[in-house]
């Protein structure tokens, strides 16, 4: 321990004494001891660190190199400033004077190392010196000297003689850790400074290009391309080594391996941002260099070429992996000229060669960029030449393949594993990505199989017809090119070797996505013959129609016979079209597009490989019963047992023409050959084989995935799927606030693309509400906590998804079936006002908002867990507005609100009951009377208006209404955030309530149940009628609302909408009075039109200025009157007659509606329910 804390270390060569002394015994000490005889000026003693490699015939420390460390802050502050350097000698001469005499015993100088500071002090014959050094933990030491000698006893090397100070020894041996006696082991030798030069041999030698320039310059000798190596700096050894010369250094070599495989699992999963930074510390010429050397360790080979994939090529190829199973086709002229053949007699053609039109997404790379102010550069990965790399794949495999067919003993990578795989995995992540073109990807291919993948033979025969016209040195031309590719292309094929386990596996996965090609194609053929086929079937259904409707003599029992298909819907016209299958039905259908889809029927059978045998096509009277199919199959098989027996030579001998026979006799070779012990690679090797045999299952489960669009929408659809692979990017990957940034522009990009609102199919073929459910999933977890961590993100996606149901039908019915899981998390995000139509709970009744069928398949179990969810809301006040310093209730009104509006969904779609859910509704809520409020509860409740007047008093005490004084004077600061998330009680409480009488004036039954006298009606009837007297209802309707002002200074001064009492609380009223009570008497109409109707429409008339007119209030008046009063009096219209001695109320009412309908703030559909409203009455 130290005596006190010392102040600042002098670091300078040659520095002052501490003023502060530190106690030897509380010291972790280690020393040794020089002596030496020879001239001190001449000596230099202390220590050296492993990257001292100067050299020189004197030595001089000025010349040693220091740097100085300072870490500091952003503010500039100053935390720790380290000074380094390789040596730390004390010169021997500071220790004598010049008028001092020489000793001739010698000088005796000692070195301490206070490992627990890291104070480097020396001695001079006990003395201390004045020079010290300060260095940092974990600084490798060893001791040295510098001495010219000018005697025969140069210096002598003491391990300690230092009173209270531990030897070196106990320091540097860890047997020796407790022992103060200097030990040393035997042949102990000292090391000195010699001077080495060493290069390694290059493998190849420079390029040199000699040219004379002229007899008077002479020649002149150049290098264009200096010869490139790689090496490895050992920082803690200050050396570089080349790579090559890892092979023989294994740790060196397992642990570089293992530092690139952490480059590439921080670069994984689309770490851009890390992919950036490391292209400053592995950049293109290294990677580069690294995939073209023969002489790279097999280890490195591997690191390297994964590194390369995961830094630059990973993110846009898994990118187009993630929709290798979706299938979005443009309509344009290239599709329509796709066909499944390449030419009339059939033959595959090579699978991933040819026309494409399915869209992909947009490959997009950015310059690679690590320092930065903006992350936008960061969104996609750094580019590299991929057409360099393309040249060099082709050519590396190339001439791998070439080596493995002559079975060298040393193949590149040391293995044939390491020369394989690495070559293999990149070629085929580049083939996902597009790289290669027709040409290419056909030499790569048959490097894999000549057999299958070769040109077809055809042609060639066509041009030897032709060869008589050509001259012989044509001819000799032409075998000298076919004799240059022969050489390029190996007799033995890729398959056809004996790989290691590994290399089948890559293999496999090749195979796989050259399956995925091909089926890819045949979506696009089908897409093709489609439109033409359509397009013939609908000219002919033109020509029919017009000649029935040109006919003059045809019975009307004929016509209506022959006009039937043009009046069904679109999908029994097709239907019928297509019965042809069926002979015993008449088809519409002509023969000629029969036949034509026959054919392609059979190609297609073909192309799938399902051979339809000629005599089972022919065979009418064929048995097809169960018995008579199993005698069929075992004739089959008998005679397919006779064929080989006769021909074993023939089938043995016969060669794979197709992908599909070639993977099924590949697979079936490899698992004959030895034990597979790679469980992966049987998996994939399963999955192949079986593919082999579902090309009809492959087409029927790729069709409903499959979706045509106009060429025009191009362009906006790769934008689409541009988001939509980012979005399906980020869900493996832990969420933060850069994730749900990007997560959010996504999202907004979507739903701003054209095409999401014209194709709403698409959005569901693609399964875009599955993506972002995960999303929420992801987000949300399934925690007992409420917390959002990420509440922009949950807002973005239930916004999202509530656009996808309202966009189709289709839509509606794909998201309920997540209701049960948006139910369960209703509660998230209620309380907060913001959230408003963006929750879990927003898009559960978006599902189900005005679609009769999906409200009726609700179930019991849904709508009694809501119901208990709004039943927990009358019985607690919110945890969270109350933390939020809210007034404490006792219930929940906030998100008690926001049930009920779901509830209202679930029992009224399209201006009707859905009676089956309104009476479990009602059912349900009896059953719990908390769900109604502290007003309706029954036991000591107030009733409707005695909450109603109680909520507007609330609403006018600040105290009461809304957060405490301090902490609303402490949320200002959020300004914007908390103007949304400001939460009125007393408007709260009104919204309750009235959106609970809007709930239960819905649950009432139609008036055509009442009269038919249904018992469960007229219950449900009775029920609502005892919850809401009529007389409260009436006080509700005639309570006044606070109008806007022009002040004096012709300013308008508005009430607060969301802080009071306001014309939407007015028109739950109005239903129920409609639906439930019902207005029968002449005398109950004229007294709520008295009380109620008529002020409200002298206030919304009195508004219509132009400085009032487009205030809050002046529209919600006009909402309310027009949707909910006129219609009102528009149906009592009858009522009004026989009301002479009410003269003048009549006349204020029709005088006031007419000043309304002059109002300059109207809609059409109000100045509709206007004049209706007028006719009726005056009629």
């Amino acid at each position: 321990m130290l005596k006190r804390t010392k102040p600042d270390y002098n670091l300078a060569h040659s520095s002052p004494r501490l003023t502060e002394e530190v106690l030897a015994e509380d010291r972790d000490d280690y020393d040794f001891l020089m002596q030496t005889t020879t001239e001190p000026t001449n000596v230099w003693v202390g220590w050296v660190t492993s990257d001292f490699h100067q050299y020189d015939a004197a030595y001089d420390l000025e010349k040693v190199r220091t740097v100085t460390v300072t870490l500091g802050d952003e503010k500039g502050k100053v935390h720790e400033s380290v000074k380094r350097s390789n040596c730390y000698m004390v010169w021997a001469g500071e220790s004598t004077s010049p008028g001092q005499s020489r000793n001739n015993n010698g000088l005796e100088i000692g070195c301490l190392v206070d490992t627990a500071s890291g104070l480097l002090t020396f001695t001079a014959n006990g003395k201390e010196l004045n020079t010290y050094y300060q260095v940092e933990p974990s600084t490798k030491l060893f001791a040295a000297v510098f001495a010219q000698a000018t005697s025969p006893n140069v210096f002598q090397f003491e391990l300690g003689r230092v009173k209270n100070v531990m030897p070196l020894s106990a320091g540097l041996f860890k047997s020796e850790r407790r022992n103060p006696t200097p030990q040393c082991p035997p042949r102990l030798h000292v090391q000195h400074l010699t001077p080495v030069l060493w290069s390694r041999v290059p493998n190849e030698f420079l390029k040199v290009d000699i040219s004379r320039v002229s007899d008077r310059h002479g020649w002149q000798v150049q290098c264009t391309e200096p010869l490139r190596f790689m090496s490895l700096h050992i920082p803690e050894e200050n050396r570089a080594l080349d790579i090559l010369e890892l092979t023989e250094h294994e740790d060196l070599l397992k642990f570089h391996y293992h530092t690139l495989r952490l480059y590439s699992a921080v670069c994984a999963l689309g770490n851009n941002r890390v992919a950036h930074a490391l292209c400053s510390h592995v950049d293109e010429s290294q990677l580069l260099y690294a995939i073209e050397n023969k002489y790279v360790p097999g280890l490195l080979r591997t690191g390297y070429y994964d590194l390369l994939i995961d830094t630059y090529l990973s993110t846009y190829a898994t990118a187009r992996l993630m929709m290798n199973n979706e299938f979005i086709v443009p309509m344009t002229d290239e599709t329509k000229s796709i066909t499944l053949f390449p030419d009339d007699n059939q033959s595959h053609a090579v699978p991933g060669v040819g026309l494409s039109t399915s869209l992909r997404p947009r490959m997009q790379f950015s310059s690679a960029s690590f320092v930065t102010v903006t992350g936008e550069s960061f969104q996609y990965s750094p580019e590299f030449p991929l057409d360099i790399l393309k040249a060099k794949t082709i050519e590396m495999l190339t001439e791998a393949v070439q080596e493995g067919s002559l079975h060298v003993r040393d193949p590149v990578g040391g293995t044939t594993e390491f020369l394989f795989v690495p070559l293999i995995k990149l070629f085929y992540t580049l083939l996902i990505m597009g790289i290669f073109g027709s040409e290419d990807l056909k030499h790569v291919l048959q490097l894999i199989e000549a057999s299958v993948f070769a040109e077809d033979t055809q042609t060639t025969e066509e041009n030897e017809m032709n060869e008589k016209d050509i001259s012989k040195n044509d001819q000799k031309t032409e075998g000298g090119d076919e004799e240059f590719k022969s050489d390029k292309v190996p007799q033995e094929g890729l398959l056809q070797m004996k790989l290691p386990e590994p290399v089948k596996l890559q293999m496999c996965h090749l195979l796989q996505y050259l399956c995925d090609c091909q089926l890819r194609h045949r979506i696009e053929a089908i897409v093709a013959f489609s439109d033409d086929f359509v397009l013939k079937l609908q000219d002919n259904q033109r020509f029919r129609y017009n000649e029935v409707m040109q006919a003059l003599n045809m019975s009307a029992a004929l016509t209506a016979k022959k006009t039937k298909e043009f009046r069904s819907p679109p999908q029994e016209q097709i239907n019928m079209l297509l019965s042809f299958k069926n002979d015993r039905r008449e088809c519409p259908c002509p023969v000629e597009i029969r036949e034509e889809l026959l054919d392609f029927h059979e190609d297609l059978m073909a192309h799938c490989g399902i051979e339809l045998e000629e005599e089972e096509a022919n065979n009418d009277d064929s048995d097809s019963t169960i018995r008579g199919r199993l005698m069929n199959l075992v004739e089959k098989v008998t005679y397919l047992k006779k064929k080989r027996e006769e021909n074993p030579v023939e089938q043995e001998t016969k060669k794979p023409t197709t992908l599909q026979q070639l993977i099924s006799e590949t697979m079936v070779r490899w698992a004959q050959e030895s034990v597979i012990e790679d469980p992966e690679l049987v998996r994939a090797m399963f999955v192949l084989l079986h593919r082999q045999y579902d090309g009809i299952g492959e087409l029927v489960r790729a069709l409903p995935k499959t979706y045509t669009i106009n060429g025009v929408s191009v362009e906006d659809t790769i934008n689409l799927l541009a988001s939509l692979g980012q979005i399906r990017s980020l869900l493996s990957v832990r969420m933060g606030k850069e994730e749900e940034k990007l997560m959010i522009r996504g999202l907004g990009d979507i739903m701003n693309n054209k095409v999401f609102y014209q194709h709403p199919n698409l959005m569901r073929a693609l399964g875009m509400h599955e993506t972002v459910m995960e999303v929420m999933v992801n987000v949300l977890g399934g925690g007992e906590s409420k917390e959002i961590i990420f509440p922009k993100m949950v807002a973005n996606c239930c916004r999202f998804l509530c656009y996808f149901c309202r966009i189709s039908r289709q839509n509606q019915k794909a998201m309920f079936d997540h209701l049960s899981y948006l139910l369960e998390n209703s509660s998230v995000g209620l309380a907060s006002p913001s959230m408003r139509g963006s929750t879990p709970l927003d898009v559960a009744a978006a599902s189900v908002m005005d679609n009769n069928e999906l409200a009726l398949a609700l179930r019991e179990p849904d709508l009694e867990k809501v119901v208990q969810y709004l039943a927990g809301c009358g019985l607690q006040s919110c945890a969270m507005l109350v933390a939020k310093g809210y007034p404490d209730i006792g219930w929940n009104p906030v998100e008690g609100e926001r049930y009920l509006d779901f509830l209202r969904f679930a029992v009224f779609c399209n201006g009707e009951s859905v009676e089956e859910n309104a009476n479990e509704v009602v059912r349900l809520l009896i059953r719990r009377p908390e769900c109604f409020g502290p007003a309706l509860r029954g036991e000591g409740g107030d009733g409707l208006l005695a909450a109603m007047e109680e909520a507007i008093k609330i609403s006018e005490d600040p105290a009461r209404d809304g957060l405490s004084s301090t902490d609303e004077s402490s949320r200002r600061l959020d300004l914007e955030e908390e103007e949304d998330d400001t939460i009125h009680m007393g408007n709260a409480i009104m919204t309750f309530y009235s959106a609970l009488i809007d709930l239960l004036g819905r649950c009432a039954p139609e008036i055509h149940l009442i009269n038919a006298g249904k018992g469960e009606a007229i219950r449900i009837k009775s029920i609502l009628r005892s919850l809401i007297p009529l007389e409260d209802l009436e006080g509700v309707v005639s309570i006044p609302f606070q109008m806007p002002t022009v002040a004096k200074d012709g300013t308008v001064v508005e009430p607060d909408m969301s802080a009071g009492f306001c014309p939407d609380h007015k028109a739950a009223m109005v239903l129920f009075l409609e639906r439930v009570y019902g207005i029968e008497e002449q005398d109950f109409l004229l007294h709520l039109l008295e009380v109620g109707f008529l002020p409200d429409l002298r206030a919304a008339a009195s508004l219509d200025t132009a400085a009032l007119s487009a205030t809050d209030m002046a529209l919600a008046l006009n909402r309310y009157l027009c949707t909910a009063v006129l219609p009102l009096l528009t149906k009592c219209a009858p009522l009004f007659a026989g009301t002479e001695h009410h003269a003048s109320l009549i006349d204020s009412l029709l005088h006031t509606v007419y000043r309304l309908s002059k109002g300059c703030s109207l809609t059409k559909a109000q100045r509709d329910a206007i004049e209706e409203c007028l006719l009726a009455i005056c009629g």
